[in-house]
């Protein structure tokens, strides 16, 4: 099962992804993330589809919660990319393909 990762209510909320205004950090990764969608842009590359892996807890979610807010709101990405946050943490090693 894949589901959509919804973020907090509120800054209290530690069982959720916090919401795009409370993140802090992790600005080499999303350096990473822009300059992956400016090379899709120059089509540089035909990858469509970014993955973010590791352990629980790392801020992972929270990391795409966040660039996916800031891809809706930069007008050189706003209307020319879409970003679909999934988490797939419920999917059975047994029978994912």
């Amino acid at each position: 099962m894949i589901s959509k990762i919804t973020k907090s209510d509120d800054l209290y909320d530690y069982h959720r992804p916090s919401r795009p205004e409370n993140f802090i950090g992790r600005e080499k990764i999303k350096q990473e993330f822009w300059d992956f969608l400016n090379n899709v842009k120059t089509s540089e590359t035909d990858l469509r589809i970014i993955c973010f892996s590791g352990r629980t807890g790392l801020g992972k979610s929270s990391l795409i919660v966040k660039l996916e807010e800031d891809c809706s709101t930069k007008l050189e990405y706003k209307d020319r990319f879409y970003i679909y946050a999934t988490d797939v943490t419920s999917v059975n090693e047994k029978t994912a393909f």
